[in-house]
């Protein structure tokens, strides 16, 4: 084979692979890839060459006002990017296999352009160690049942009606509360008893009734916020004993007052039959309240706790009838333990 011929082979290769060009339609996209040096032309013409994006592992187009992101599907070695603060509806990371950081939300409500996605796919994505997207205030639906890895997940202020974090064992960050009232995530059951890694938590005002973390190993998660979620009566703990008494690591735990601990919520038991055959009289009470149950269940247990979640000492003077002339004026919570479930109560002593 002579010099000449194989010189021809590779300059037909070779113009061929420059020559592959990726379509950039948004002006905007094309005009960060410029400034960054990725698009070597300098000119706004809706292309870029394919051999000057495929090999790159990080990209950042962050604040730049693109809307839409078609020809992100060629950058396919990214492990990270971020494309927060933009005008975008959709996107598609469907071929971005390695990518490990997602960056697709907005810094707070008020910051001018803001994406606003509505539903993403991220089954095809496993590296995934951290996402966020925050403040996308019509992000019904996220699914992560296909992401192992995921340690970091980000969705304040969304849209959220459900969510599932059962497939994702190495969670270590996880916040989901809400700030913005018009724009809440708002599902009432969250089960976190498969992620023993969690260390930050904050689920504050999302309409939770149901709360697991039941992990085995409570030890590790020191910033934890459930505030706010009125119908959150039983948030299910590994050590009820000392998430009741405040020691470590609960003692750093910020709970509503109307929310208690136990090792066994029972969820779904507590339905409206016990809410309204079970009554605290007379409430509000000066001395001594009586406990009356015209329920099907059989009460095991009844404790009285502060508003600050912690056990008080109340003497029963007989079944279900208690003294409460030792205590301060205020709000006290009682927990109904039943062999139904359990129940908690309001009591104002006068």
């Amino acid at each position: 084979m002579s010099k000449t011929f194989i010189f021809i082979i590779l300059f037909v290769l070779s113009s061929n692979l420059i020559g592959q060009i990726t379509n950039i339609p948004d002006p905007k996209f094309e005009q960060a890839l410029i400034d960054q040096g990725i698009d070597s032309d300098g000119v706004v013409n809706g292309q870029v060459f394919t051999v000057a994006i495929e090999s790159l592992t990080n990209l950042d187009v962050s604040w730049s006002e693109i809307e839409d992101l078609t020809g992100i599907e060629d950058f396919i070695n990214l492990t990270r990017l971020d494309v927060s603060q933009n005008r975008l509806i959709s996107l598609d990371v469907s071929s971005l296999v390695y990518l490990e950081n997602l960056n697709f939300g907005n810094p707070a409500f008020d910051v001018g352009i803001i994406n606003n996605i509505t539903n993403i796919d991220l089954s095809n994505n496993p590296e995934l160690t951290w996402v966020t997207c925050s403040f996308n205030y019509d992000l019904t639906t996220i699914n992560l049942s296909n992401n192992p890895n995921l340690e970091r997940f980000f969705a304040s202020n969304c849209s959220l009606s459900n969510f599932d974090v059962s497939n994702n064992p190495l969670l270590r960050i996880l916040f989901l509360g809400n700030n913005i009232d018009e724009f809440p995530n708002d599902f009432s059951n969250l089960d976190l008893s498969n992620n023993p890694n969690l260390e930050q938590l904050g689920v504050n005002q999302i309409n939770l009734e149901e709360l697991n973390v039941q992990s085995g190993n409570n030890k590790v998660l020191t910033i934890f916020n459930a505030t706010e979620n009125p119908n959150l009566l039983c948030i299910q703990v590994d050590d009820e004993i000392a998430a009741v008494n405040g020691e470590p690591p609960y003692d750093s735990w910020n709970i509503a007052p109307n929310s208690s601990y136990s090792e066994d919520c029972l969820f779904g038991i507590e339905d409206a039959l016990l809410k309204n055959n079970i009554s605290l009289y007379p409430n509000p009470v000066e001395d001594i309240v009586h406990l009356r149950n015209d329920s099907f269940a059989e009460i095991n247990q009844v404790s009285f706790y502060n508003m600050n979640g912690r056990a008080i000492h109340v003497k029963e003077l007989k079944a279900l009838t208690f003294d409460l002339s030792s205590l301060q004026s205020g709000v006290y919570f009682v927990k109904i333990i039943m062999d139904k479930g359990s129940l908690t109560k309001k009591v104002v002593k006068e």
